[in-house]
């Protein structure tokens, strides 16, 4: 019973220490396009990152790194190469309450919302008009 007991602390133990743990996640892809006999490959990786800071504090993070390798120009052999590091997101929470959460820095929007600039093509299609002359239909 003894056993049994200590066993249970040490778990409570371990569970407790892990809530603190920061969290990587995030996805990886590998996209090919070939074009007239030229093939470019596209890898891409979007690590996520979710750091407690404390009890109140948690930073979120995404990213996305992509490498392009495509053709050089006609009559040269080999590939070239474009980089790219685009941060998705980065945001700090405050959690004042169990029932408030203080968000701050650059974030996506919400679940079922959406932005008019983003999303013009909605916007128009609900409300019968564009937003911006840019995305108007011709025709």
């Amino acid at each position: 019973m003894a056993l049994l007991c200590l066993a249970t602390l040490c778990l409570a133990s371990l569970q407790a220490a892990a809530q603190n743990t920061p969290l990587i996640s995030g996805g990886m892809g590998f996209l090919t396009s070939t074009n007239g006999g030229n093939t470019t490959y596209v890898p891409t990786i979007s690590p996520v990152l979710v750091a407690p800071l404390g009890d109140r504090f948690q930073v979120e993070s995404r990213a996305t790194l992509l490498e392009s390798f495509f053709p050089k120009g006609p009559g040269q052999s080999g590939y070239d190469t474009f980089h790219f590091v685009g941060l998705t997101y980065l945001q700090m929470d405050y959690f004042a309450t169990s029932h408030l959460t203080i968000v701050g820095g650059t974030f996506l929007t919400p679940f079922g919302t959406y932005n008019e600039p983003t999303s013009p093509n909605l916007d128009q299609q609900f409300s019968g008009r564009s937003t911006d002359h840019r995305y108007r239909h011709n025709g």
